[in-house]
């Protein structure tokens, strides 16, 4: 079973609250377009390197890679639009759980 790989461990919440605040920091490249002429592709991918060099700085264990910074963000963003969405349903009554 040489072949076989290691799990990486879960995203700590202090970790993941540090990428949040990183992401937030970043904004302005992570969440613009590309017609923008202030953005460009070369500067989100600077700007996720810069985020996963400091996240390496403050969690040393980690070993994060961008991509998977990019996954936690991605997933984060998903989970929040989720709650929003039933947050809303459940105040205009239109949530079909209730």
């Amino acid at each position: 079973m040489e072949g076989k790989r290691s799990r990486k461990g879960n995203w700590s919440p202090d970790e993941t609250k540090y990428l949040v605040q990183l992401c937030k920091a970043n904004s302005v490249y992570l969440r613009s377009d590309f017609s923008s002429p202030a953005c460009t592709h070369r500067e989100k991918l600077n700007a996720w390197d810069s985020i996963t060099n400091q996240l390496h700085e403050a969690y040393p264990d980690s070993n994060r890679t961008v991509k998977e910074c990019q996954k936690r963000w991605q997933t984060i963003q998903s989970a929040a639009k989720t709650r929003i969405a039933r947050y809303n349903q459940a105040l205009t009554g239109t949530d079909k759980n209730v």
